[in-house]
């Protein structure tokens, strides 16, 4: 039998109240019983360990009330929203694929600021360049890469000029919209002519 925290003695085989440590004169060790710890005045409570690798508890005050653990916060769930990658695969393969020009609205900030040289800004830019897009035009995704708000996408674009082009297209999304570009380009050398043997560009696998 020894002293509990609750102020009385108690078996510590089968404990409900608390066993003070000896040699610590400020500080409690807390064990935990097979059943919640009880406390007088909140008997029908339990108690969760503060520190589950040190298996402790730690008191709100000298004597029996301990602290109550809160809940975890709740994780907020994504839902069906879309990743920025997706958000920028979708408005590509729309625009260039599908010719869908209503991603223009959907995927783009009426603000869009456009880096290459031959597109006006705005989504207005965009809208103008589309009636005049080749019927031939193909584009190819590639591997993709998201940073935070900034999603690098390499692909293949045959048709835009007279040699299919390998580009590296930036965009920075916000609040699910497309608001800045900006690319690189270089025409397409096969892979028999490169110096490595190896292509410029690759399908994902």
């Amino acid at each position: 039998m020894e002293l509990g925290a609750c102020g009385e003695a108690i078996d510590t085989a089968d404990s409900g109240c608390l066993s003070r440590s000896q040699g610590n004169g400020d500080e409690f060790a807390w064990r935990r019983s097979f059943r919640y710890l009880q406390d007088r005045k909140h008997h029908d409570q339990p108690y969760r360990l503060a520190n589950a690798d040190q298996g402790v508890l730690s008191p709100t005050r000298w004597g029996s009330t301990l602290a109550k653990i809160a809940p975890s916060a709740p994780v907020k769930k994504k839902g069906n929203v879309m990743s920025n990658k997706k958000i920028v695969l979708e408005a590509l393969t729309g625009l260039f694929v599908r010719r869908d020009v209503s991603v223009l609205d959907t995927h783009f900030a009426p603000d869009y600021r456009q880096h290459n040289p031959t597109i006006g800004n705005g989504v207005a830019g965009l809208r103008a360049i589309a009636p005049k897009l080749s019927p031939s035009l193909k584009y190819e995704p590639g591997m993709i890469v998201e940073d935070g708000d900034i999603v690098m996408i390499h692909g293949r674009y045959i048709g835009w000029a007279e040699k299919p082009l390998v580009a590296v297209d930036i965009f920075r999304v916000r609040d699910g919209k497309l608001v800045e570009h900006w690319d690189v380009m270089q025409e397409e050398v096969p892979a028999s002519a490169t110096v490595s043997g190896n292509p410029m560009f690759t399908l994902p696998a």
